[in-house]
């Protein structure tokens, strides 16, 4: 459940991580508390769908970058879309 807390007041739905890319501010289990919207500002962390694949990445100029420097980033194309913005992990 989430906590019932002003923090969270903006937060739509939870979603777990799959993978180590985001290490080490998300790793492989965690649960995160997503503000559903459309649109993030670059350097912000989301959920985005790119090529009917879901990924938790930062917001580049023309990718999604991940903070694991051994993961690749993902470039941008007309398939991608944000589907919210990280507010938390639990």
């Amino acid at each position: 459940e989430i906590p019932d807390i002003q923090k969270y007041e903006k937060v739509d739905y939870a979603i777990g991580v799959n993978g180590n890319s985001m290490e080490p501010v998300y790793c492989d289990g965690d649960m995160l508390l997503v503000e559903m919207t459309e649109y993030i500002d670059i350097g912000e962390i989301g959920i985005f769908s790119v090529d009917n694949e879901c990924y938790v990445k930062k917001l580049g100029e023309n990718e999604l970058i991940s903070l694991n420097p051994n993961c690749k980033n993902i470039p941008l194309n007309e398939t991608a879309h944000c589907m919210g913005k990280v507010i938390d992990k639990l």
